[in-house]
């Protein structure tokens, strides 16, 4: 994802990328710590933290593509 927002045409979809990052790393860190994330990807949408930060990433990278 890093790669694919330094070489597009918008040089400021890269503000994404901690947004994605923390994403990714949030639902890793539930999994390492043995939530039932792990077997049960489905509980990912009722993690706030996850939700909140996965909205913010979509509303930031739609803001940018379209505005």
């Amino acid at each position: 994802y890093a790669l694919y927002t330094f070489f597009r045409e918008q040089e400021s979809l890269v503000y994404t990328i901690p947004f994605a990052l923390y994403c990714i790393l949030q639902f890793y860190s539930q999994v390492l710590s043995g939530h039932k994330m792990g077997s049960q990807a489905h509980l990912a949408v009722t993690d706030k933290k996850l939700v909140i930060s996965a909205l913010l990433w979509l509303v930031i990278t739609t803001a940018i593509l379209y505005f």
